[in-house]
């Protein structure tokens, strides 16, 4: 009898891909294609209803240090970023990460009002 075996490291390694290039402020940050685990556990534990406002929020906030570090969301708050433009980014770069289209148009660029956020270096002006 043949044996099954599953190697999950070499479908990981296989799997892995160029990261989406985030502008914010000007800077260039990197994101993973691909949504963290801890991301998606930390905001399926907002849904709670034990939970407070304030604890969903520092969830998602939370989940705004894995994707761009903690060094980045210092910077962003450093230069007067909100915290709905926070959010908002978040949401963004996850439908990004899931193919959506943001924008109304192909999913290659992301910009907000004030023009602070691109996905790429063709940003619409």
């Amino acid at each position: 009898m043949a044996s099954r075996t599953l190697n999950f490291d070499n479908f990981m390694t296989e799997k892995k891909q160029e990261p989406i290039m985030v502008t914010v402020f000007g800077k260039e940050y990197p994101v993973k294609p691909e949504i963290p685990a801890i991301v998606m556990v930390t905001l399926a534990r907002t849904n709670d209803s034990n939970i407070s406002e304030f604890e969903a929020t520092k969830m998602l906030l939370n989940a705004g240090d894995v994707l761009f570090g903690k060094e980045a969301i210092s910077e962003f708050c450093a230069k007067g970023m909100q915290s709905d433009q926070l959010i908002n980014l978040i949401k963004m770069v996850f439908e990004t990460i899931n193919g959506k289209d943001v924008d109304g148009e192909d999913v290659e660029e992301l910009s907000d009002e004030d023009g602070m956020v691109s996905t790429s270096s063709k940003a619409k002006k």
